[in-house]
């Protein structure tokens, strides 16, 4: 049985033991919160033995990092509380230990870290990012639990004080501490109103640019993140990433990575740049972008990849004028597009609709003659919509047969056939072409 009262040095033995076989019993994957552990362990985080209380916090920590029931049971035993109070030691070892069981804490479910977002943990973690002498493990662990904290669009003026101090991390020689910031605050600028204006005030954009470049994944992913929410602004938030040079960066990437998140977070960082205006569709196709995600539809990547390449082709088009929407057409965007046509999910698949239709009316204003639709029949464009006629989805099918009857003489019988269906079915009007928005957490590390 452990007790408080025990001999202290007994007391760390048996404590050792305990954490070691929960490592141990962590790799067989056993959960092990039955043992009765929990009750115990937190009690004795109110040690006045800091050893012991070291000790024990490490011992929950493996306890949570093995079993699913843990962190309930602490929570019910408010033992966040004990773990607070020991972050306001002098002790730098036993903050870093009470550091991670809070970090599993937050981590374990919404509405864990929602409650400790409502503690004091942010101030803590505030002071201990801002003290001039903090131990750089210590630094480490409350970064983790920092890019917890802010997963999930926590309430703006609870963190608010905690992000302006954290643009001072990323100036630490040390993967942990950069790649960690760098997704905190990707994660807060998942929600752009006002989350983006504060990260600029913390953080260069110059910076976030530079750690594209980054070899480590982790951190070049972060940086791509953060920069494609920072697009998500406005015209201004766009033009300041492009000045910082971050266009060829990505080039870059889509030309060498073979990394899959990061080769579809560049694609969907250009896909915000292209629809944001004409200005900056001018400033993909004097970068090359536009060449290099047409060679990434046209590739071997996979479906996964292409969809949001194609995603920044069509939103580059939509974005694009007449002039533009020519310049597209000229570096073989309507090909690139062919090559997912009928094989993307229902939303890409009318986004991709929407665009092609937005290039053929553009290629009506260029004279009696619409060139742009004699040239997308044929490369095959118009058989292809013919094709999706006969689509499951009756978005699909209504919208390719209206861009058939606005730009092709359709046979009568598949007029007749096509109108029929859209006649059975219910009237759905096409979704718009909505600006792509901040990516799912679940693509995160």
């Amino acid at each position: 049985m452990v007790r408080q009262n025990s001999d202290p040095n007994k007391l760390h033995s048996v404590l050792v033991f305990i954490r070691r076989t929960l490592g141990k019993l962590n790799n067989c994957g056993q959960d092990y919160a039955s043992l009765g552990l929990t009750a115990p362990l937190v009690e004795l985080l109110r040690s006045k033995v800091e050893q012991i209380c070291l000790d024990a916090a490490w011992a929950l920590t493996n306890l949570a990092a093995g079993s699913h029931d843990a962190v309930p049971q602490m929570r019910a035993m408010k033992a966040h509380h004990h773990l607070l109070a020991l972050l306001a030691t002098g002790n730098d070892a036993v903050k870093e230990q009470a550091l991670w069981v809070l970090g599993n804490i937050v981590g374990d479910s919404a509405e864990a870290r929602d409650e400790m977002v409502g503690t004091e943990l942010v101030e803590r973690l505030a002071e201990i990012i801002s003290a001039k002498t903090a131990k750089l493990t210590l630094l480490q662990v409350a970064c983790w639990v920092i890019s917890g904290v802010l997963k999930g669009r926590p309430f703006f003026d609870r963190v608010k004080g905690l992000v302006e101090r954290m643009g001072n991390l990323l100036y630490i020689a040390d993967q942990d501490v950069i790649a960690d910031t760098l997704w905190g605050l990707a994660f807060f600028t998942d929600e752009p109103k006002d989350s983006i204006k504060l990260v600029r005030k913390s953080v260069s954009i110059t910076m976030i640019v530079e750690f594209l470049k980054h070899e480590n994944l982790l951190i070049k992913r972060a940086a791509l993140r953060l920069s494609g929410n920072i697009c998500v602004g406005d015209n201004d938030d766009v033009d300041d990433v492009i000045k910082a040079g971050c266009l060829p960066e990505l080039i870059k990437i889509l030309n060498t990575c073979e990394q899959r998140e990061a080769l579809k977070e560049t694609c969907w960082v250009l896909s915000n740049v292209a629809a944001c205006s004409e200005p900056q569709v001018d400033q993909l196709i004097a970068a090359k972008a536009i060449k290099a995600l047409v060679s990434v539809c046209r590739s071997k990547f996979d479906l996964y990849i292409k969809r949001e390449a194609v995603w920044a082709l069509a939103n580059a088009c939509m974005a694009g004028t007449a002039r533009q929407v020519q310049r597209l057409v000229d570096k073989k965007v309507l090909e690139a597009m062919l090559e997912t046509i009928n094989v993307l999910d229902p939303q890409a698949e009318l986004t991709l609709l929407q665009a092609i239709d937005h290039v053929l009316a553009s290629g009506s204003t260029t004279g009696i003659t619409n060139n742009i639709a004699a040239m997308f029949d044929l490369i095959g464009g118009r058989a292809r919509l013919e094709q999706l006629q006969a689509h499951a989805n009756p978005q699909i099918y209504k919208t390719a047969v209206a861009i058939l009857e606005k730009y092709y003489k359709m046979d009568e019988s598949q007029l007749t056939l096509s109108l029929a269906q859209s006649e059975d079915s219910d009237s759905i009007m096409p979704a718009e072409n909505a600006r792509p928005m901040a990516m799912e957490d679940a693509q995160s590390p």
